[in-house]
């Protein structure tokens, strides 16, 4: 493709064009060809901002795939919210792999917002039981709006279950989509799927709430302080995980890591499922399956 000059592409535009049940085999496409070892992505840069008004950072995510090459730089201000403003802003960059001609400039605050949702499904389209009847909600901003309107695509829920950190928050998210406001504790109990999406430093899940077989989207942990683990290991969990089944955040209170392996490796040990190289439903494992939703620059 020639162009004198790249595409400009802002949030709204991006919205008229991109849609979820697209995406999803997309994320699924990214995932394999991650697992096939066909993508070049560094692991992200991140400078943290400390200034006047606010805290935050800018983090960089460059990757580069069979269909592309790219850039994504994102910044996260947790005190927007005060201001009315999105936390998490972004901007998508791609080039022209083969000459380095700038093809594109797109917004990517909602990019970002619906392919976090889309792997989610794409992970949870294969690990997660065929007959899931029960959806948890930890949380209630877009992540959290992004996943139920991702996971009900693949699944057909009979209840969702909505928690948030304040409770006018999760009973006006639950009415808007048609859930059940209630304790993180009464809404992870006996569900099939379970969302983690919010920006908690302390952890907001335990093991011991956990049913065997059940399958958790964590997603929203992507920064060292909101990763704080207890030490406690394995006791709380319904059976063994292994880092072949999974690769998941912090913001599970109760669990083993898979943190003497690679990054990398982890990851690919993760989303090779997606091209059924590993475990899957299909094999006669009852363990609980987690996801880490928010880790792979291919994605982006």
């Amino acid at each position: 493709m020639k162009t004198d000059q790249p595409l400009f592409l802002n949030e709204g535009q991006v919205r008229e064009h991109l849609r979820m049940n697209q995406l999803i085999p997309a994320m699924e496409k990214a995932l394999i060809d991650f697992s096939a070892g066909r993508v070049t992505q560094p692991v992200r840069s991140v400078i943290k901002v400390d200034v006047a008004s606010a805290t935050g950072f800018l983090g960089l995510m460059p990757a580069l795939t069979p269909d592309g090459l790219g850039l994504k730089a994102v910044t996260f201000y947790p005190s927007n919210a005060e201001r009315g403003i999105p936390t998490h802003m972004a901007t998508i960059f791609l080039v022209d792999p083969q000459t380095g001609t700038p093809l594109a400039i797109m917004d990517g605050r909602l990019i970002t917002e619906m392919r976090t949702a889309a792997v989610s499904a794409a992970a949870t389209k294969l690990l997660a039981p065929p007959d899931a009847k029960i959806l948890a909600i930890l949380g209630s901003g877009v992540q959290a709006r992004s996943h139920v309107e991702a996971l009900r695509l693949i699944r057909n829920f009979e209840e969702i279950r909505v928690w948030s950190p304040t409770r006018e928050r999760a009973e006006q998210f639950a009415k808007e989509i048609g859930a059940t406001a209630m304790s993180a504790e009464k809404a992870v109990r006996d569900a099939d799927v379970i969302v983690t999406a919010t920006n908690s430093k302390t952890p907001i899940l335990r093991g011991a709430w956990l049913k065997a077989g059940c399958h958790v989207n964590a997603i929203g942990a992507c920064r060292p302080a909101q990763m704080k683990r207890p030490s406690s290991n394995l006791s709380g969990w319904p059976s063994k995980i292994s880092p072949q089944q999974c690769s998941f955040t912090d913001q599970l209170r109760e669990g083993k890591t898979a943190a003497h392996l690679p990054k990398t490796r982890r990851q690919r040990k993760a989303v090779a499922i997606c091209s059924k190289n590993l475990i899957s439903r299909s094999c006669p494992t009852r363990g609980l399956l987690p996801w880490n939703s928010s880790q792979r620059n291919i994605e982006r």
